[in-house]
Order: structure tokens, then C-alpha cells, then sequence
């Protein structure tokens, strides 16, 4: 079977056999609980997915793996 056969009500049940209904309903909670988005996130979400730039590149997925851990100083 692969991943593209699996059913949302399988995949349903494989989340459940993997998290538990407790921890599944603590994320209901805290998902609830969030804020609505504010106008401008929406915004720029539906720009990002309108247009996404493609796949990114190894080398720049390594740098951008970089420029998260070492401070902006050090790379200049």
C-alpha cells in the first residue's frame, strides 16, 4: 500500500495508534485556543503558496541551516 492509497479515516487511525486520544485532544485544545490569524499573516501565506519559488537547492538549504544557528556577526 502507499501513502497516496491511505484513506484521511486510515490516516486518522494511524495518528490515534501513534499519539493517543488524550494528547490528540490536548492539541484540539491548544489549536482552539490560538488566535485567528491577522489579515496581513493571511495575506502573506496566500502569496507564499500562490507563488512558491520551487525546490530550494541543497547548498541553500544547508546555508539557511547556517545562518539559523551561527549568529549574523560571525558571518560577515
Amino acid at each position: 500500500m502507499t501513502s497516496q492509497s491511505v484513506t484521511a479515516a486510515e490516516a486518522a487511525e494511524r495518528r490515534r495508534a501513534v499519539l493517543g486520544d488524550a494528547l490528540i485532544a490536548h492539541i484540539h485544545e491548544v489549536v482552539d485556543a490560538a488566535p485567528d490569524p491577522t489579515p496581513e499573516l493571511v495575506a502573506e501565506l496566500r502569496r507564499i503558496f500562490a507563488r512558491p519559488v520551487g525546490p530550494v537547492s541543497a547548498s541553500r538549504q544547508a546555508w539557511r541551516s547556517v545562518r539559523a544557528v551561527v549568529p549574523s556577526e560571525a558571518l560577515s
